[in-house]
């Protein structure tokens, strides 16, 4: 993972790190509390799903931490134009962040559905 890591600019990695380990936290914080997930189909007990989440925190915590203690400095120094990663890695790292949130959005939406009617 770290040589992965080595091509991302550090600050975009930070932010991505970041973004990750609020929603593995915070969707793992509802699925412990609720004891339940949104969709049909299976639905695990309350314990499957409470394990699971207390997974999903730690792991969301790691990814966190990961974020600001691994050395995501490009290899070559300055030739991925500085710590962001210039204008195209922005654009993506926007885009990405967008993407994100839209499935977070689809998320929250099927739980306030599921909440609402049957």
């Amino acid at each position: 993972m770290t040589t992965l890591l080595g091509y991302l600019p550090q600050h975009t990695w930070e932010v991505v790190a970041t973004t990750l380990a609020v929603f593995f936290v915070g969707l793992g914080l509802v699925h412990l509390v609720t004891g339940r997930v949104a969709g049909e189909g299976w639905q695990p007990t309350a314990l499957t799903v409470r394990v699971i989440a207390a997974f999903q925190i730690l792991l969301g915590v790691g990814v966190g931490l990961a974020g600001f203690l691994a050395n995501a400095e490009p290899p070559c120094g300055q030739c991925g134009d500085g710590h962001w990663g210039g204008p195209t890695m922005l654009v993506f790292l926007g885009i990405w962040l967008a993407g994100s949130g839209a499935i977070l959005a689809s998320i929250i939406r099927k739980y306030r559905k599921k909440e609402d009617g049957p």
